[in-house]
């Protein structure tokens, strides 16, 4: 079976269906990228993942016509300031959506619609609302890979501008100082290779996470580097989100003091292997691009997830 995965070359759709990508492959299936849906000549047969934002009335013959088709869709609304601003709420066109939710499609998004349908309620679905699929560890493209540089711990991101400008005040909240206590190993819009991150993410003793400011108020998503470093290394120490607590059973910090008191504590850990082991062992059993593929075979909410 042939299935289109669309294409990203930055930002965080690249590392999420580069996942997809390759877990479908591994499954068996003929994958294709595409940039832009028009451009697609399907054989008779075939599957398309698509996100809402790049369905047209000009190219929604290709969703109609396939198999099975996996709409990526975005809230109609989204509270405080964040509604503002098309990174947070669907630009596919009312005319549009109608068409799609016409045709028999899985409708899924990566924020627990337990707790956030409220912000779907405009797209009209007749069934229900969209499943929820988290994001995921791409075990398949990530390889432990181990350093000869020891490092206490490790920070990989971006200053990644969602509108507001907000996550430089977070990392700046809560980076600083771990900085000022002597920690090195925070790499922030440093460019690095995979190679350079695969390396320093699996060989630090301690990989550090935060989110962006709606996923600290809302909590009803994590990003994707929480399964990227727990795949790799197993210890992470994150900020305080409601949906990685339910996912992984952790409180995150609540303040830049508990964040930093939780990486000494974990550093000086003798039984930090275990965590490690038993961490990476939980993602690779239930948080993995191929679970993922799976359940949106199923047409199967997470919450509901029959392989947990």
């Amino acid at each position: 079976m042939k299935v289109y995965i669309p294409k990203y070359e930055g930002g965080a759709g690249k590392y999420i269906y580069r996942g997809y990508y390759n877990a479908w492959k591994s499954l068996g299936y003929d994958v294709e990228e595409y940039f832009s849906i028009d451009k697609i000549i399907p054989p008779k047969e075939y599957y398309i993942m698509a996100p809402d934002a790049i369905i047209s009335l000009s190219n929604i013959e290709i969703v109609e016509k396939s198999s099975k088709a996996f709409i990526f869709a975005q809230p109609t609304k989204f509270p405080k300031h964040w509604g503002t601003h098309p990174n947070f709420i669907s630009v596919c066109p009312p005319e549009v959506k109608k068409e799609i939710i016409s045709i028999p499609c899985t409708f899924w998004t990566f924020s627990n619609t337990k707790y956030s349908k409220k912000y779907f309620k405009e797209w009209n679905f007749k069934d229900d609302y969209p499943i929820y699929v988290p994001l995921a560890f791409d075990n398949i493209h990530y390889k432990e890979t181990k350093s000869k540089e020891k490092v206490d711990i490790c920070f990989i991101g971006g200053i990644a501008n969602n509108g507001f400008n907000e996550k430089i005040k977070i990392m700046k909240k809560f980076l600083y100082p771990v900085v000022r206590a002597g920690f090195s190993g925070i790499r922030v819009n440093a460019n690095l290779s995979d190679e350079q991150e695969l390396s320093l993410l699996s060989s630090a003793k301690v990989c550090l996470n935060l989110h962006d400011l709606y996923q600290q108020e809302l909590g009803f998503d994590i990003n994707e580097r929480t399964f990227k470093s727990l795949g790799l290394n197993g210890c992470l120490v994150s900020d305080d989100v409601k949906e990685y607590t339910r996912l992984f059973g952790e409180k995150g910090c609540g303040s830049p003091e508990e964040f930093l008191s939780t990486i000494k504590d974990k550093i000086n850990n003798p039984n930090i292997q275990e965590e490690k082991e038993r961490n990476k062992n939980l993602i690779k059993e239930n948080h993995t691009y191929k679970h993922r593929v799976i359940q949106l075979l199923n047409n199967e909410d997470f919450n509901n997830y029959s392989m947990l």
